[in-house]
């Protein structure tokens, strides 16, 4: 199985305020095979739950 790394991204946002917070953002890619077996597209929903093990998580393609 194809393996990726996560991206951390993190940026200062000023608020309507004044006020000044960070924020941080984790991206992970999909590799193509598994992209093209569930045939997404662009803009495609995914849900995204804890799995069964403490590493491991679940991913669900929604039809909203």
């Amino acid at each position: 199985m194809p393996k990726t790394t996560v991206q951390v991204t993190q940026s200062e946002v000023e608020t309507a305020d004044g006020a000044v917070r960070t924020t941080t953002q984790y991206r992970a890619t999909i590799p193509k095979d598994i992209a093209e077996f569930f045939e997404l597209d662009q803009g495609d929903e995914l849900e995204w739950s804890a799995g069964s093990g403490r590493n491991k998580i679940e991913v669900t393609v929604t039809d909203e």
